[in-house]
């Protein structure tokens, strides 16, 4: 016969009949049917006997490990969930030990008695060391819940895997001899369901413990309540019902289920009153928005187009959609429409301003992906709390774009979340579509304390074409309480030379502000001047307030709000521009520009 023939020849392993005449398909299916039901059964009876849980309850513990501790508290669909759970472990055990059953004579030649409890011992190692604490690490990228090692079996469950695990998997796949076997081990398999099913609706909320201490009596429907209260003595939140006991003690109940359970027992005729209907669930989005603008008059300018112009425009207007998909995934969507600042007419002009999701993973760290806002001053931004009256210094300044389109990757490094990080790969290219090869990078390090001192540290790289790359360099120092907000900043930028023909041009910029907000927040008074000690050629295209490019400057916001509604603000402030002697050329005319900005937000 040719080789080839002696191939097709080889009968399918799931088919072929063993020894003992069961196919591979038959002896699976009978070791993984017997350990499943067999297993589940065992360790019901032991949670009954040792906390009296319910089957119900020992299901929805299995479910808890992919679904977290809110599992506990879910229903027959969740318990529903566990016993598929439990049932697929059980095949994956049974087939591990099917394909070790087929390489290692040993396990075919052994007594039962030392092969099946030793096999429960390697199946309880795998998963209380193994396959548990991994689920953790897993449940914590989506419940922010810790790792734990190892898992939380006990050791009566190892003797329930001895026997009804290893033993009932290694007979069903070494000793199984008939059909007739087979469809037994089917049949009491969905009648075990069945009852199982059966009982854990029957039994769902069932749980009663009474404990009396103190000359109370206290009784609990939730298992962990009872045994935290076993513990450490503390009862939590309950329901107190004086001389209520069969001899006149006073009755606390964890919640009124139990105390409905803890009468009925006791042949008491008291009447429990019932539990308030659930808090409503907070919707998964929000709409949001605000609107800032000015009546504002120059009063003076270096600007001809600018001198003694005065009039209203709305200089920003956002609508924002927040939407929560679960704890751990949110997104945002911001439109801004904005008037044209440089007096050439037209109509505000609306585009996306904040387009990105940001995923929770590892505790607390998030990525967010999308067009967000950049690194360079969203905290200082947050500090100064004042973006309607005037942006910070870096987003004034134009030394960076207030947004960009790419990666963030943040989180705090200790537990009480004070000291933060946070690494930022964009396009740089703001909310624009991108249009070149070239990429930015933005990173911080922060103190953080509220109320109280915050130091931010930041160092951003931006590539540009023809090699006139960019580096920026801040330091922050911040201090908050409720009635003050002070900051230092202090930039520094290098400007590579165009082809590398020339030499750097190094920027420094110095910010400093103050905000004192007076008591039942009514009135807000604040002040900020800045340093520009050179000069800003950026800044000629600065909306609403431009600056000349030739000259160094000192910047000087002053100005007062009322809030006649927490979301609604108006007052007086005014901006005034200082130049110093240009290196060449005229000295520029002052800038001074007075305004009266309202404000109001939903």
């Amino acid at each position: 016969m040719r080789a080839r023939d002696k191939l097709r020849s080889v009968p399918d392993a799931s088919t072929t009949p063993r020894p003992n005449g069961v196919t591979a398909g038959q002896a699976i299916l009978t070791g993984w049917l017997l350990c499943g039901v067999l297993d589940i059964s065992a360790a019901c009876v032991q949670s009954w006997i040792q906390a009296g849980r319910t089957p119900d309850a020992v299901l929805r513990g299995v479910a808890s490990a992919i679904w977290g501790s809110a599992a506990l508290k879910a229903g027959a669909g969740m318990a529903a969930i566990g016993l598929v759970m439990h049932f697929t472990v059980a095949l994956t055990a049974t087939l591990v030990f099917y394909a070790l059953w087929r390489r290692i004579a040993l396990l075919r030649t052994a007594p039962l008695w030392i092969v099946g409890p030793l096999y429960g011992v390697v199946v309880f190692c795998a998963m209380n060391y193994g396959t548990l604490p991994a689920m953790t690490w897993v449940r914590s990228l989506y419940l922010h819940t810790p790792p734990r090692w190892p898992g939380n079996m006990s050791w009566p469950q190892l003797l329930i895997h001895m026997i009804f695990v290893g033993t009932p998997i290694v007979w069903g796949v070494r000793r199984a001899r008939t059909g007739r076997l087979l469809r037994a081990g089917v049949a009491g398999s969905v009648v075990a369901c069945f009852l199982l099913s059966a009982t854990s609706a029957s039994a769902q909320g069932m749980y009663l413990k009474e404990i009396e201490k103190d000359g109370r009596i206290y009784v609990f429907n939730i298992q962990a309540n009872a045994e935290r209260f076993e513990k450490t003595g503390e009862m939590g939140a309950g329901i107190t019902m004086p001389g209520t006991g069969p001899k006149g003690e006073t009755v606390v109940g964890d919640n009124e289920k139990a105390l409905q359970l803890y009468f009925f027992r006791h042949n008491l005729q008291v009447v429990v009153p019932e539990p308030p209907p659930p808090a409503p669930v907070a919707p998964q989005w929000r709409i949001s928005g605000l609107v800032f603008g000015d009546y504002y008059g120059f009063t003076s300018s270096h600007l001809p187009a600018f001198e003694d112009q005065h009039g209203m425009w709305i200089r920003r207007a956002y609508f924002t959609y927040d939407h929560t998909f679960s704890p751990a995934v949110t997104t945002r969507l911001r439109f801004e429409a904005n008037s044209n600042g440089k007096l050439q007419g037209g109509s505000a002009t609306a585009y996306i301003k904040d387009a990105y999701a940001r995923w929770t993973f590892y505790g607390r760290q998030q990525l967010t992906m999308g067009i967000q806002p950049s690194l360079t001053f969203e905290f200082v931004e947050t500090v100064w709390g004042l973006r309607h009256i005037e942006k910070t210094p870096l987003d004034l300044y134009r030394t960076d774009s207030s947004r960009d389109t790419g990666f963030t990757v943040a989180g705090p490094i200790n537990t009480s979340g004070s000291l933060r990080y946070a690494y930022q790969f964009g396009n740089e290219s703001g909310n624009n579509g991108e249009t070149d090869e070239f990429k930015a990078q933005r990173a911080i390090f922060r103190f953080e304390k509220n109320p109280g001192i915050s130091i931010e540290g930041f160092w951003g790289h931006f590539d540009r074409a023809l090699e006139a790359d960019r580096e920026n360099a801040q330091i922050f120092v911040g201090y908050r309480n409720p009635k003050t907000r002070l900051g230092f900043t202090y930039t520094f930028q290098r400007r590579e030379p165009t082809n590398g023909v020339g030499v750097n041009t190094d920027l420094d910029i110095y910010s400093g502000f103050g905000v004192l907000d007076l008591p039942r927040r009514k009135l807000s008074f604040y002040v900020r001047v800045d340093r520009f000690n050179d000069p800003c050629t950026d800044c000629t295209q600065m909306d609403y307030l431009p600056i000349a490019g030739n000259a160094p400057f000192t910047f000087t916001l002053a100005g007062m709000e009322y809030y006649v509604l927490p979301g609604f603000r108006i007052g007086p402030n005014i901006e005034y521009v200082a130049y110093s002697d240009p290196a060449s050329g005229p000295k520029p005319k002052n800038d001074a520009v007075a305004r009266f900005t309202f404000y109001w937000a939903w």
